[in-house]
């Protein structure tokens, strides 16, 4: 899965880089609250995430990304004030859509990308 928080840019420029580092912190705690144990989330900049999944099954994996869409679509309290925000994921899979981890990331980009065209707040699986 590939993760990027809908307009964060917008939540520095408006209460500062301070609150935007502080909102980031949430925002990892709370994505760690809708993934299993031997999930793996990494940061790659930004407001951009990589979930890696051990999941068997299309419907397991979009069960955790409704889960994570939902929660993440929740206001946040950050220092007092109240932050909206909205995620978009893209998602790829193991090896339908890639079989190594260059692809299975580029396709993910991709599937996020088209989530963002068609208006953000959504998850997209990866289609050829």
């Amino acid at each position: 899965m590939f993760l990027d928080c809908d307009n964060f840019k917008q939540i520095n420029d408006e209460y500062g880089h301070h609150i935007g580092d502080e909102f980031l912190k949430a925002y990892t705690k709370r994505l760690k609250s809708c993934v299993r144990k031997g999930d793996r989330i990494y940061r790659l900049g930004g407001d951009e995430f990589i979930i890696i999944l051990n999941v068997t099954n299309g419907r397991e994996i979009e069960q955790i990304a409704r889960r994570i869409h939902v929660s993440l679509q929740q206001s946040w309290n950050v220092r007092g004030y109240c932050l909206c925000t909205t995620t978009t994921i893209g998602v790829s899979i193991y090896p339908e859509d890639g079989e190594s981890a260059a692809s299975l990331l580029k396709n993910a980009d991709d599937a996020l990308y088209k989530g963002k065209r068609e208006g953000k707040n959504n998850y997209i699986l990866y289609q050829t």
